[in-house]
């Protein structure tokens, strides 16, 4: 049974691959005119098997046959949608004369004519009435239709000479292909009794003192044409057969036609014409396989194409990812115009996995990824110069979170290795004047005046969440600066340099920012409120590593300038509920950049990217809840609870304009996230005992946005004791 099952298996498969894979073929026989085929999609080349025109018979009772023509069978490489040209050649006219009382149709068959060369290059005979044609070639043409424009040539027989009398026939006409054609046959001398015994085909087959036959055409020049007055053959014609008395008959067509055979004014009879030669393009064909003189040939010519169709299927057809949608138009468009075919067709090999991982290399997802990379660089230097001169605060674990919270953060929270200075009134405007009227915030070492230095650092491993790209992201830097307190207003400045690396998951690149920092802070207590205020700048440098793997193999660099300005404002109140400290906090940071170009370099899929100037904003609501339950003065125990939203709204910028520099095509970059929310919490619990030198801590933090492609989560337990 099983055996059974397995044969209607095998038999229906094998069905089915016949079906898809089963060739397809279309002959075009002699019209007498210019025919036209439209290469398929999905075909690379084709298999064409094709002959020229026989020659015509001369007026002849026994030989003066005409030539066959010529076979070439090839395989030849083509391009979807390109127009092919096909020339079909004639059969040489046989004599116009009919047969007299001598002729025997049982061995040399033929009717009457109209003695002219056959269409599409086949040489006249010497007489308008009594010879044979050359028979015409059949080629094809691309690009054109000029004899230069052939790719392609099976060449025509020769046709037949013109006979005395019986005992003195005409000579064959030379067979038609090859690279060189075969010659003519001389005409039969004076005298020479032919038979049936003797109707062979050649040159010379016939005696050697009747006109001589033409010579066939070669792979550089036509034939020769025959003694006496038979004229050469040319670039795809046929030579003329000599014109007096018994006449030539004419050269074949081919890539070189035969020369004409000649003619004979005394008792001898005229010489056939020579065969054309065959030719395929050296760049074009492969396989090729002559045939001079194929019985086949024995009328007017034919061709054949076979072809398979490889049916591909499209790019965004394979790949329903909208946010590839653009990318893959572009490639598909690419593929259509031939403007990168070896790209083309490594990407049509690759699996459907494959060209996906290719389409967001080539599209530049890292970049996408880079726009906005200075704006969290200038963030972390903010969140850094914030601790250093508030000191620890646990709703800054939480605040403007970007996953990015480590396990060192928590522990610096509870255990700072400096003392900091606490800063906790907020600002009016009108104060900042007051401020620079009365102090001078560069001093150093004044009473009211106090300078800070800090270093910062922070990692971030974002898996990769749906069609996006997961990246590791280091930061490093310092801030140092200058604060000052005047009654209930503290200000000051910060300076400081970062760097932010991220490397990209899968080998899609790297992208560096090194940014320079400056901000000016100002808090002040108005009217129970406690706000905020900080204005500052950052110039960055971005240098980019963007790596195709696959389809093609490239890495592609670029550097790129930013200048950014930023504004951020709050407000925030603390509320007594019996022991519970509520601190409510509300922010807005607005950041404006103004970003370069981009223009890559590095290979064919280097991007040139137009960008606009980027404007952020991004609001932050939350709240923080501390309650200490005891403190002894040797025993404290403490709970924190923090929760922040935020929602970041890129307004403007985040789109750009790609184009492929090598091929022009064009496509935007469309940022899917011009609005995120994010959502951070934090929960933790503190028992320090100074009395044994132990503490005891437990915290819970976790940040989601949204698109859930930036998510983190961290629990900390620690027991630390001084023996």
């Amino acid at each position: 049974m099983l055996n059974k099952l397995l044969i209607i298996y095998f038999f229906f498969l094998g069905n089915f691959l016949f079906t898809i894979l089963k060739a397809e073929d279309k002959t075009f026989s002699y019209t007498g005119s210019l025919q036209t085929w439209t290469v398929p999609d999905g075909v690379s080349s084709i298999e064409v098997d094709g002959y020229g025109g026989m020659g015509g018979h001369g007026s002849s009772s026994w030989n003066g046959r005409g030539g066959f023509g010529g076979r070439l069978q090839a395989t030849i490489s083509v391009t979807a949608g390109d127009t092919i040209n096909i020339y079909v050649g004639e059969k040489g006219g046989n004599t116009t004369v009919a047969g007299g009382t001598t002729y025997e149709p049982v061995h040399n068959p033929w009717t009457v004519g109209d003695a002219e060369g056959g269409w599409n290059g086949g040489g006249d005979p010497g007489n308008t009435n009594n010879g044979g044609g050359g028979g015409g070639a059949t080629d094809i043409r691309i690009g054109g239709t000029a004899l230069s424009d052939r790719v392609y040539v099976a060449g025509g027989g020769g046709g037949g000479g013109v006979q005395r009398r019986s005992s003195q026939p005409g000579g064959d006409g030379g067979h038609g292909g090859g690279t060189t054609g075969a010659n003519g046959s001389t005409g039969g001398a004076g005298g020479t009794n032919q038979s049936d015994s003797s109707l062979t085909r050649g040159p010379n087959g016939h005696g050697n003192s009747g006109a001589t036959g033409g010579s066939g055409g070669g792979s550089s020049a036509g034939g020769s044409g025959g003694s006496i007055r038979g004229t050469d053959g040319a670039l795809g014609l046929g030579g003329t057969g000599g014109t007096s008395g018994r006449a030539g008959g004419g050269g074949g067509g081919g890539y070189y036609g035969g020369g004409g055979g000649g003619d004979s004014n005394g008792s001898d009879a005229g010489g056939g014409g020579g065969g054309g030669s065959s030719y395929c393009s050296g760049s074009l064909c492969s396989s090729v396989t002559h045939t001079q003189g194929y019985t086949t040939a024995n009328s007017n010519g034919s061709i054949t194409f076979t072809w398979t169709a490889v049916t591909r299927t499209g790019y965004k057809v394979r790949i329903t990812a909208s946010s590839l949608n653009g990318i893959l138009e572009i490639l598909e468009q690419i593929n259509t115009n031939g403007t990168n075919s070896t790209l083309t067709s490594a990407l049509d090999d690759l699996t459907d996995a494959q060209l996906k991982v290719a389409a967001k290399q080539i599209k530049g997802m890292t970049i996408q990824k880079s726009i906005g990379q200075s704006i969290k660089s200038n963030n972390s230097f903010k969140r850094a110069m914030t601790a250093a001169i508030k000191g620890p605060s646990f709703d800054q674990l939480v605040q403007n979170n970007f996953a990015s919270l480590s396990f060192d953060d928590v522990q610096n929270y509870y255990n700072p290795g400096v003392e900091r200075i606490n800063l906790t009134n907020d600002f009016t405007l009108s104060d900042i004047a007051n401020i620079y009227s009365k102090r001078n915030l560069l001093q150093i070492g004044a009473p009211d005046n106090s300078f800070y230095l800090r270093t910062f650092g922070g990692l971030t491993d974002q898996e990769k969440a749906g069609d996006d790209i997961g990246y590791e992201s280091t930061t490093a830097g310092f801030v140092f600066g200058n604060q000052t307190i005047i009654d209930n207003l503290q200000a000051g400045w910060g300076l400081g340099f970062s760097t932010t690396g991220l490397d990209y998951d899968e080998g899609y690149g790297l992208n560096n920012t090194h940014s320079l920092h400056a901000n000016f802070f100002a808090n002040k207590e108005y009217r129970r409120f406690d706000t905020s205020l900080n204005l500052g700048s950052f110039v960055s440098k971005n240098n980019l590593t963007r790596n195709v793997t696959e389809g093609s193999t490239q890495t592609l660099k670029s550097d790129r300038y930013e200048l950014g300005f930023d504004l951020t404002g709050g407000i925030s109140k603390k509320i007594n509920l019996g022991g519970w400290v509520l601190n409510p906090t509300a922010t807005i940071n607005t950041a404006y950049v103004f970003q370069d170009n981009i223009d890559e370099s590095g290979g064919d899929l280097a991007l040139k990217i137009k960008t606009e100037n980027l404007l952020q904003i991004k609001p932050e609501l939350g709240f923080n809840l501390d309650k200490v339950f005891s403190n002894n003065g040797f025993v404290s125990r403490g709970f924190n609870l923090s929760l922040f939203g935020s929602e970041e709204n890129k307004l403007d910028g985040a789109d750009s304009n790609a184009t492929i520099k090598d091929t022009g095509d064009s496509y935007t970059l469309t940022e899917n996230k011009k609005r995120d929310q994010f959502v951070t919490a934090g929960l933790g619990y503190s028992s320090i005992n100074q009395k044994n030198n132990s503490q005891f801590l437990i915290n819970a933090f976790g940040t989601q946005n949204t698109s859930n492609d930036m998510s983190s989560s961290l629990f900390s337990f620690t027991y630390n004791k001084k023996f």
